[in-house]
């Protein structure tokens, strides 16, 4: 599939992939969302049972922290 197939496939422009495959630092977690999708593949998150419980956490928090 070439860049400009999967960019209309997931909505998200040619550069935009171009960018993420060459290792874009930031990138918003919708757009991965779809090209995962337009690729036929799931992203899985569960908790490591090694590290701390995080419940209770403040998504916002986290997320505002690592932006920088």
């Amino acid at each position: 599939m070439t860049q400009a197939e999967l960019a209309s496939r997931a909505g998200v422009s040619r550069k935009w992939v171009y960018e993420f495959e060459a290792g874009k630092p930031m990138a918003e977690l919708a757009p991965i969302l779809r090209v995962l999708a337009a690729l036929g593949l799931l992203l899985a998150v569960e908790r490591d049972e090694r590290g701390p419980s995080r419940e209770g956490v403040d998504l916002d928090a986290v997320l505002e922290e690592h932006r920088a």
